[in-house]
């Protein structure tokens, strides 16, 4: 049941249209307005021609609730994270205030429909008043291809016109022409000036005067009036006053009138005040008193991890005490070492079982939501359990940087790629300097192939398709997170698998080849595990490169695949690096180099050296080649072995207790793709 944001504009109407066309029940509209039709300059809402949206009660047929932008409104802060700490009457409260008023008339409503193309400033405060009213966030034309969906609307029967220009190529003679009459002309002016043909950078405003979802009426303007807000030479801005207007039946559709709910209700912003505070909600505490118990952290330059496998959970009776103890125990972690939960970028979850996926999410949501706004990526998966060294039934590793962060966190339901209706983002990017072009580094949540638009798993028997789908939505972040830095070298690919035939290590690369323009092939990680969320088949993690200038990021960039083999009694071990540098040379990677990480593999045949010493030699193998390349004696910020079921556990933690005293993870598992029996990742 929908409440529709409507401005008037064609971006609203046509995620109105697209929200009933997936199936939802549109049952009221919102709007708010400006005083006598005037322009108010704001980040968040149009407001020139707002006075005509009152006639879309008739023409729909559904109750309108409305509220006048106060004069002198305060614009909310201005950055990408809304955190207000009390009630005031600003943008983004006057919103809340209206949407608080439609869901008491509507007590059946639980979902607003916005029209949001690329403004995160617009999405994150539309999805902050959701949250904070417990509904879901619609927006069907996020991220979308902006020639497409004006193409998809003028198809769609959208009589919309402009009533606002304030752009290079556009002048006061295009008020009141249609999108269809100024669809060429938009493709035009994008290709020769970079103009948003759907007016995402404000090059332009527009009216809705018919669509299909006009039932009843359309609107049909009398008399208009041009004001000239700006006559300069290049970009003029003009905006179209609404003088006069009626409406006009549309017959075909008047046998329904029964069915007509129209009326128009006004809502006073001074009742934000009235209303309960609604800003800081009580969050359950996830954390008790765990004295100094602390669990082991390591650093690397910017970098630190912190590693959740070895806590003494024996003890605890339930997946949310466990949860909430390694949790627990993090804080104190952080704490003892100057960090804090915001520094966080990505969590591996390992659960014994996919059952308790919902249990240890509420213990996690609780936590992220308690104690930071931008929320980590994350990837869960159910592995194989060795009870051989580890009795606990949910195991966490965490990464974190205190460099500069961006965040991806989109709550909405989309057809762009799948909500994170939670404390979980799409992606993180840490940011770095080379000179004068920006690097980044991107860290994208697991993706498993759920349906957009409807939030379900694709049904295939097919699992590639899945496995195509859930690349699609990995690229799909990838573009967002990076904007407009060109993404460049996907540096390494972790793909869980449920029971899919082992053809899948070689269809993946090829995929990935497909799928990349970049000529570097990444590190690539196949594993069997026993379960994923949704029971899906197939979830992908990737961690991609990026730069604002293409010719130095190729320059600069250095991702190695090279394998070389070393013979210990009858085993083959194999080793490949991921690299991204500040070097020219593709072999140096300099003090401030941002991600290096070696992969070394022991060739799947029968084990005849002890299996300590083989992981033992396989770690130096790689801190070796770090530090010859390096010049630097830096031992790894996080080690991870992912073994295959059969070998013995506690003899690979023994291996590694020789080199290393925290920091590491072991991740059994059913099979390593990729003809490995082991696989062991060092991070720098």
């Amino acid at each position: 049941n929908v409440c529709c944001l409507v401005s008037g504009g064609k971006d609203s109407t046509y995620a109105s249209m697209l929200a009933e066309q997936h199936g939802h029940k549109l049952v009221a509209l919102a709007n708010l307005f400006q005083k006598e039709g005037n322009e108010l300059d704001s980040w968040m809402y149009q407001t020139v021609a707002t006075d005509v949206v009152v006639a879309y009660s008739a023409c729909m047929g559904l109750p309108l609730y409305r509220l006048q932008i106060p004069d002198q409104l305060k614009i909310a802060e201005s950055g990408l994270q809304y955190n207000l700490s009390a009630p005031e009457v600003n943008e983004v409260e006057i919103l809340y205030t209206l949407l608080y008023k439609v869901k008491q008339a509507h007590p059946e409503l639980n979902a607003i429909v916005s029209g949001a193309i690329l403004s995160n400033y617009q999405r994150l405060r539309v999805e902050h008043v959701c949250s904070r009213l417990g509904l879901i966030s619609l927006s069907y034309l996020w991220e979308g291809d902006q020639e497409e969906l004006l193409e998809e609307m003028v198809d769609a029967d959208i009589n919309a016109i402009l009533v606002k220009v304030a752009s290079i190529g556009l002048h006061p003679r295009h008020l009141g022409k249609t999108i269809a009459e100024m669809l060429p002309i938009l493709k035009q002016l994008n290709t020769k000036y970079g103009v948003h043909i759907c007016g995402e950078g404000g090059e332009f405003e527009s009216l809705t005067l018919d669509c299909p979802i006009f039932r009843y009426k359309r609107l049909v303007l009398d008399e208009t009036e041009i004001v000239h807000h700006d006559q300069d030479q290049l970009a003029p801005v003009a905006y179209m006053k609404l003088v006069s207007y009626h409406l006009e039946d549309k017959e075909e559709n008047n046998s329904g009138c029964e069915n007509n709910k129209h009326e128009v209700v006004y809502v006073d912003p001074s009742y934000r005040m009235e209303i309960p505070d609604s800003l800081n909600p009580e969050i359950p505490a996830t954390e008790s008193d765990f004295g100094g118990e602390v669990l082991p952290l390591v650093q690397s330059k910017n970098m630190f991890y912190v590693c959740g496998s070895h806590t003494p959970c024996l003890k605890k009776e339930s997946v949310t005490e466990e949860t909430e103890y390694i949790l627990g125990l993090l804080l104190n972690t952080l704490n003892s070492n100057n960090l804090n939960v915001s520094n966080i970028h990505f969590v591996n979850v390992y659960l014994k079982s996919i059952s308790d996926f919902e249990t240890m999410n509420q213990s996690y949501k609780n936590f992220f939501s308690k104690h930071t706004s931008s929320s980590p990526s994350r990837a869960c998966v159910s592995s194989f359990w060795d009870a051989s060294w580890n009795s606990n039934s949910v195991v966490m590793e965490f990464f974190g940087s205190t460099r500069t962060r961006k965040n991806l966190h989109v709550q909405s339901i989309s057809r762009w790629a799948p909500a994170c209706i939670g404390p979980y983002a799409q992606g993180n990017s840490l940011s770095f300097q080379n000179g004068q072009n920006s690097h980044s580094i991107l860290h994208l949540a697991g993706q498993i192939a759920l349906q957009p638009s409807y939030m379900k798993l694709l049904e295939t028997e097919d699992p590639y398709k899945q496995l195509r789908l859930s690349l699609k939505h990995q690229l799909a972040v990838e573009k967002a997170l990076a904007a407009s830095q060109k993404v460049r070298s996907p540096l390494l690919i972790t793909i869980y698998v449920c029971g899919i035939p082992d053809d899948i290590f070689i269809k993946s690369q090829k995929m990935l080849q497909q799928s990349y323009d970049s000529e570097i092939e990444p590190l690539l990680v196949v594993i069997d595990v026993n379960g994923l969320p949704r029971d899906a088949r197939v979830e992908i993690q990737s961690i991609v490169s990026a730069c604002s200038s293409d010719t130095d990021h190729v320059k600069r960039t250095v991702t190695q695949k090279e394998a070389h083999s070393v013979t210990l009694e009858q085993e083959t071990i194999f080793i490949s690096r991921a690299v991204l540098s500040d070097s020219d040379d593709e072999y140096e990677v300099p003090e401030t180099h941002p991600f290096y990480i070696s992969q070394i593999g022991l060739k799947r045949s029968d084990v005849q050296s002890p299996l300590p010493d083989i992981i033992e030699t396989m770690f130096n193998m790689g801190v070796q080649e770090y530090q010859k390349n390096n010049q630097q004696d830096d031992l790894p910020a996080s080690v991870k072995v992912y073994y295959e079921q059969g070998l013995d556990g506690a003899k690979i933690k023994e291996g590694l207790d020789k080199v290393l005293c925290k920091g590491y993870l072991l991740v059994p598992t059913t099979k390593v793709h990729g003809d490995k029996s082991v696989l062991l990742q060092l991070q720098w």
